[in-house]
């Protein structure tokens, strides 16, 4: 009986203790890094299918950009793209952040952060959570074209 009373502890602990876990805890996200090659499409892909990075890192990096007061986010991380009119576009994501950091317009930023969706006048917006922010001195390509 205590051989069979140990054995069920110990398949509680194996099994049962780990499904309770917190949902979402840094340890069972997965990462995804979004890189220069693909890096519209993998963008694009998180916009169009948000549910599937609910538990998801993301590692971006790209130009930073201050947003005006009036906007529902402080800053923009983008990179330029081809657009209507030649290479007039952009793509990234908008994020809020109030680390010890200093963001200036043009910097080039590292973001590790949680995707997030916010409702607003009946629109859905994706964003970054941010939980991590590094200014690099070292820039990567400012205009990608996939």
């Amino acid at each position: 009986m205590k051989k069979l009373s140990i054995f069920l502890v110990l398949m509680y602990c194996v099994f049962v203790l780990p499904a309770k876990s917190p949902a979402g805890s840094l340890a069972e996200k997965k990462t995804v890094e979004i890189k220069e090659k693909f890096f519209i499409q993998q963008c694009n892909d998180v916009y169009f299918n948000f549910k599937n990075y609910k538990d998801t890192i993301i590692k971006i990096e790209g130009i930073c950009e201050v947003l005006p007061k009036e906007f529902m986010f402080s800053y923009n991380l983008f990179r330029n793209t081809p657009g209507c009119c030649g290479d007039d576009g952009k793509i990234g994501f908008m994020f809020d952040y109030d680390g010890d950091t200093e963001l200036k317009g043009n910097d080039w930023i590292s973001v590790t952060a949680n995707v997030n969706v916010k409702q607003e006048n009946g629109f859905s917006l994706v964003y970054l959570d941010v939980i991590e922010v590094t200014v690099k001195a070292e820039r990567g390509a400012e205009f990608v074209e996939s």
